[in-house]
């Protein structure tokens, strides 16, 4: 496996454990209690991590509810 397949494959794994999170907690206390600083706290990464994955917040939501129609 080549070092930007590695890197690639690592990307996709971060997007998705954010993902996953959003989805978890927007479950738990709705999307109100979603925010960027708690979603980097919950994933461990720092907020210019999620960032660098996602735009914003609706972002975010998006690529939660287009998982779920998934």
């Amino acid at each position: 496996m080549s070092l930007r397949e590695r890197r690639d494959r690592d990307r996709a794994r971060r997007r998705q454990l954010i993902v996953t999170a959003a989805r978890e907690l927007a479950e738990t206390e709705g999307w109100e209690g979603v925010t960027v600083r708690r979603l980097a706290e919950r994933v461990e990464y720092s907020q210019p991590v999620l960032y660098s994955h996602f735009k914003d917040k609706a972002d975010i939501v998006r690529a939660v509810a287009l998982e779920g129609f998934g």
